[in-house]
């Protein structure tokens, strides 16, 4: 049997599809130097404050609606929208402003 005949055959298969967005300016998300707490080469250590906006949050639930929607209209079958709540920085596609001084 040729080798690219088994993917005529009825198997079970999925698609993925993954959002990211922009991370709008915040004042409240800041990196700060710890004042106690220092590194192994005694240099301060980062506090690091970022939490994701109302507007994030509304954009990744409207990614998961156009998503859903685009794969109903592509003939998908048995859609199921994921969102993880993973924490801003992970994707590392957040962009926004850096305030000095």
């Amino acid at each position: 049997m040729c080798k690219y005949r088994v993917i005529t055959f009825p198997r079970t298969w999925s698609i993925e599809l993954q959002a990211q967005g922009e991370m709008l300016p915040n004042r409240e998300n800041q990196v700060t130097l710890h004042l106690n707490k220092k590194n192994k080469w005694g240099m301060p250590q980062l506090n690091i404050n970022c939490r994701w906006s109302g507007n994030e949050n509304a954009m990744m639930e409207s990614a998961l609606d156009v998503a859903s929607l685009m794969m109903k209209k592509a003939g998908f079958r048995n859609i199921e929208q994921r969102s993880f709540g993973q924490p801003p920085g992970l994707a590392i596609h957040e962009v926004g402003t850096v305030r000095m001084g």
